[in-house]
């Protein structure tokens, strides 16, 4: 009966699905953490099941159209307890904690036990709700898939073992602890050495994991609009072969024809055509991603580390030269759970700020991370229940209280882009800049992402609807100003950018 009654919930809500805009302002949640800070705030215990109206409400305000949760699954006692007996992390936690309990310590939710929900979030009732809950408000659900590994104590290794990768055929144990659990499995690893040892590596070249495998991603689409897919790009038959390639030939194994994710994507579309697909990808493998169907790859890469280095050059030539296919289709972001908090990366609130508006105003997904908003420093680490305690940044409010709602205004999701060069004065060189236009709205952003202030002209081709005084408005100070919409056209729009700093013209 509980069955039937969760797949007519199920089909109710896909009837009521709000048509999610492309190009999402997606907000991304720890979602243990988020919830402890609410029932701290609150002063009463707050689960999935009860977060207030106001918190979605104020989502919503600001402009969200996609709340990504982390960490909604199960997790179990093996993680948990390595978490909190580990050397390295014990050391990073009283780096990023200094005040830190063992009671702070809540374990990693990369290590899943199972997909069904966490008991410490909810129930799976309540994770419906939730869901319902946000599209009641235009509000996309995204959660976690993690295809590499599995945690060391789930309900795979146990009734599953042969899903998983062994040591070469004919090794005996004892096995390399460093690689290897007592029985031979492997941990997950990456091909750079980095090995996560409270998890179990799966065999994708094995066709009962395969589809196995399929099947829990289907079970992660039954709950969610999207799913943003842990380190996507480990799944790949040329990173399986770089990294297991012999261990996996001593036991017979040869790469399947068709990618994990083909097959994959394809299968979960067929029951849930909308479910889009967001992965965590590096090593230039995010076009690799996107031909076997991903929605959405991460831009790290691109144009994070791009930014990261403040060299004026590669950054234009980055936002001039790629690909505007593979630009629509980034997850641009500034920060997350796994990179350094803004502020703290870019060295200051303006600088982070001024990335942030680069970031946030070209095509594709528009990645925020909780507490980017109020300049936070100090990092959220996926082991801890909260951040060490720290004031906020009126001026990263004061920007993107600006910021956020005007994102969500159809030119910025549906928009004709094009990128424009700045011209005519000895700085110019200090400015980048870019236009949307849809359904009669436009917009050109001027972006300075320098030291210095810079001035230059900006093509506007497009200026006018028939009057030639016009009255363009810069959306993040609110200032108006009258111009001649033929001088607009002819000799472009002239203006005057401080350092760090952007202007937005919406004009007619």
């Amino acid at each position: 009966m509980k069955v039937l009654l969760l797949a007519c919930a199920f089909l109710a809500m896909a009837a009521a699905t709000p048509d999610f805009k492309q190009w999402p302002n997606l907000l991304e949640v720890s979602t243990r953490p988020w919830l402890y800070e609410m029932t701290q705030q609150y002063g009463y215990l707050i689960s999935l099941s009860n977060v207030p109206d106001a918190e979605l409400d104020a989502i919503q305000a600001d402009g969200i159209t996609a709340l990504y949760a982390l960490g909604m699954w199960s997790l179990g006692p093996y993680g948990l307890a390595h978490d909190r007996t580990d050397p390295g992390l014990l050391s990073s936690y009283a780096q990023t904690l200094p005040d830190y309990t063992v009671d702070d310590i809540i374990g990693s939710c990369f290590a899943v036990t199972s997909y069904t929900i966490n008991p410490e979030i909810g129930t799976e009732d309540d994770l419906v709700t939730f869901r319902q809950r946000l599209h009641s408000r235009g509000i996309a659900l995204y959660l976690d898939f993690v295809p590499n590994h599995s945690a060391v104590d789930s309900v795979h290794m146990s009734e599953h073992n042969e899903y998983f990768i062994h040591a070469p055929k004919g090794q005996t144990s004892p096995y390399d602890p460093s690689t290897y659990l007592p029985d031979g499995t492997a941990f997950g690893k990456d091909k750079y050495g980095n090995v996560w040892t409270d998890t179990a590596q799966y065999n994708y070249w094995d066709t009962m994991t395969y589809h196995a495998r399929i099947m829990e991603l289907q079970t992660v689409a039954s709950f969610a609009d999207g799913i943003r897919c842990d380190m996507a790009m480990l799944a790949l038959n040329s990173q399986i072969a770089d990294i297991w390639s012999y261990t996996l030939t001593t036991w017979g194994y040869t790469a399947p024809e068709e990618e994990f994710w083909s097959a994959a994507i394809r299968a979960v579309k067929q029951v849930y055509p909308d479910t889009i697909f967001m992965a965590e990808v590096y090593w230039g493998l995010g076009q690799d991603l996107l031909d076997t169907g991903f929605d959405y790859v991460y831009d790290k890469e691109g144009l994070y580390d791009t930014l990261s280095g403040e060299y004026l050059d590669n950054i234009r030539n980055y936002i001039k030269y790629t690909s505007y296919d593979y630009l629509s289709h980034g997850t641009h972001f500034i920060e997350n759970h796994d990179e350094g908090r803004a502020v703290e990366h870019f060295g200051s609130v303006p600088v982070a700020d001024a990335a942030g508006l680069i970031t946030f105003t070209l095509p594709g997904m528009k990645f925020h991370f909780q507490g980017q908003w109020v300049g936070k420093r100090n990092k959220l680490d996926v082991h801890l229940r909260r951040s060490y305690a720290e004031a906020d940044s009126t001026e990263a409010e004061d920007l993107y209280g600006a910021l956020l709602p005007m994102l969500n205004d159809d030119v910025w999701h549906l928009g004709t882009y094009t990128y424009d060069d700045v011209w005519g004065t000895d700085d110019c060189w200090r400015l980048m800049s870019w236009r949307y236009e849809y359904n009669g709205v436009k917009v050109v952003v001027i972006a300075n992402f320098s030291d210095q202030s810079g001035s230059g002209r900006v093509s506007v081709p497009n200026a006018g609807n028939g009057s030639d005084s016009i009255v363009i408005t810069e959306k993040l100070s609110g200032a108006e100003y009258t111009r001649s919409a033929s001088d607009m056209r002819d000799n472009g729009l002239f203006v005057i950018v401080d350092a760090w700093d952007a202007q937005i013209f919406y004009y007619p």
